[in-house]
């Protein structure tokens, strides 16, 4: 690549948003051909609406920069997932999502599936398809398998059985045993017992095609075991606390 260089129409989601100096402000974007990238946009009084660049949408932005710096020369909203912006509770925990990818998805990659999965989930928490909690549970455990973390739920890790009634899912190792498995091992780790609903709605997640992969219907107990064995894997992997996250669950 050329020392400077201009990059025109690339389409992006806004991830974060931070004031840089002067009044102007830093971005990071995932987006579908280098990953995720932090650029510098300047803030003028003449900025009509549509050139904004606001958290949580979609924006094409025509870019410039040296090396790894990028500048924003042009920006426009493609889509504001107004639906979003407005209710706070969604807001909130879309900002988490985008919290998630600005740390998991890594740069100068191709970012089109991590992107897919975003937009997805955006839309699928605009329009109130499934529930909320069961998306963010949904997206946690399918983009650790897109960025290289995937779980081994072929199914128990030494007999490959995948209709047994309880398992036990270690998340250091990331794999499952079943309880006659189980008693031939001596593992460090606590492990989290998961029901068959629930190691069923994993397999799902993880192994469905990217659009399908979102569980749509749990009973309430396997449903918590579901949000326990993903606290404790992505736990693993993503050990930073997200604000976004503690303010959503303030307003459960």
């Amino acid at each position: 690549m050329p020392t400077n260089f201009a990059l025109k129409d690339v389409k992006a989601v806004v991830l974060k948003e931070n004031p840089y100096f002067d009044g102007n402000k830093a971005y990071t974007l995932l987006t579908e051909t280098r990953g995720v990238i932090k650029v510098a946009k300047k803030t003028t009084a003449r900025q009509n609406r549509q050139s904004h660049v606001n958290i949580c949408s979609l924006v094409a932005v025509s870019l410039s920069g040296n090396r790894d710096k990028y500048r924003i020369e042009e920006s426009i909203e493609l889509e504001s997932f107004f639906g979003i912006r407005s209710d706070i509770e969604k807001l909130s925990l879309s900002e988490y999502l985008c919290d998630l990818c600005a740390e998991l998805c890594a740069s100068k990659e191709n970012g089109s599936n991590f992107m897919s999965l975003l937009l997805n989930s955006f839309y699928i928490l605009e329009n109130n398809l499934i529930s909320p909690n069961l998306l963010r549970r949904s997206f946690e455990l399918r983009l650790l398998s897109e960025t290289g973390y995937m779980p081994n739920l072929i199914g128990c890790a030494d007999c490959l059985s995948f209709k047994s009634p309880l398992y036990y899912f270690f998340p250091q190792k990331g794999e499952v045993y079943c309880k006659a498995c189980l008693s031939s091992h001596a593992f460090p780790e606590q492990p989290a017992l998961i029901a068959q609903d629930t190691f069923n709605a994993m397999r799902h997640i993880v192994f469905s095609d990217l659009k399908k992969c979102y569980v749509k219907t749990l009973p309430p107990a396997a449903e918590e075991m579901l949000g326990g064995a993903i606290d404790a894997f992505l736990h693993q992997h993503f050990d930073k606390k997200s604000a976004a996250l503690e303010y959503y669950k303030n307003l459960l």
